[in-house]
């Protein structure tokens, strides 16, 4: 049975952060079959870099309000499953 890992990185503005921690996920080659990044509200051009950046092959899910660390995780851990996540990796932005 294949299995499938996610990555999970909950932002608030700390664009250049999340940008070079999804950068890194993606430099250090397949080892991930999906990044989702949940912004939770930003207010820095977050989503805008993102996108700019990584276009659609990064999942994006924008919060409208800081829902804070557990409420954002719990938002990606949700779409990786919905996805078909057997595991689910939860990091800051900022490790």
């Amino acid at each position: 049975m294949l299995q499938s890992l996610f990555a999970v990185v909950v932002n608030w503005n700390l664009k250049l952060d999340t940008i070079n921690c999804v950068e890194s996920f993606v430099g250090a080659g397949k080892v991930l079959d999906q990044i989702i990044v949940v912004d939770n509200g930003s207010t820095d051009g977050s989503v805008s870099a993102l996108r700019a950046r990584f276009g659609p092959s990064l999942t994006l899910i924008e919060c409208q309000e800081n829902l804070g660390f557990a409420r954002g995780s719990n938002l990606g851990i949700q779409c990786a499953l919905d996805r078909g996540a057997n595991w689910v990796l939860l990091l800051n932005n900022d490790a």
